[in-house]
């Protein structure tokens, strides 16, 4: 992991892709976030959990139980970078993020 003096990871950010912070969603431009290195661990496991309710809702029945729990993991977690500051809001929980390499830090 590349880090900077300033404890964020150096060539990442979170790039929206989709959803309300996305472009063309609730602005024209579309979030880049940040990520400092002590929260990447949970930012991982957000985008872990991303992943696996996206491919969960493709193959399985979205109203058994194991759907239902992977919505309350995404949100707890989403709730947790919140009040880390690694979301500045509800709507970046609405989002859905890719982890992107920079040229620059």
């Amino acid at each position: 992991m590349t880090k900077t003096n300033n404890t964020y990871l150096k060539y990442y950010r979170l790039k929206a892709v989709s959803g309300d912070c996305a472009a063309g969603g609730m602005s024209k431009k579309g979030a880049v976030l940040k990520i400092q290195t002590k929260h990447f661990n949970l930012v991982k496991k957000y985008l872990r959990n991303q992943l696996e309710r996206e491919l969960y809702s493709v193959d399985q029945d979205i109203m058994k139980n194991a759907f239902s729990k992977l919505v309350k993991e995404h949100n707890d977690i989403g709730n947790k970078l919140i009040d880390l500051k690694v979301f500045d809001h509800k709507w970046h929980k609405r989002t859905f993020w890719n982890l992107v390499e920079v040229e620059t830090a």
